[in-house]
């Protein structure tokens, strides 16, 4: 919950905190709905949001397909 931008941004994060919240997959869903929500609607940002979100969801389900096939051998 503290590393990401869901309570303040990552900008007033102290420096130890900031690399894991831009690199958390709930960040890119916390600033896709801001966007949406709150701010101007930016398309650049949006899409490498919504790309990031794709990327992370496509290594997670993958890694988990492989352990499970492992596991059920």
């Amino acid at each position: 919950m503290f590393m990401n931008n869901v309570l303040f941004l990552t900008a007033f994060m102290p420096d130890l905190m900031k690399p894991v919240a831009s690199v958390n997959p709930f960040s890119f869903c916390v600033d896709a709905a801001k966007i949406l929500t709150i701010g101007k609607l930016d398309w650049g940002r949006m899409l490498f949001d919504l790309e990031a979100l794709l990327i992370f969801t496509i290594a997670t389900t993958s890694i988990g397909v492989i352990v499970f096939r492992r596991i059920t051998k």
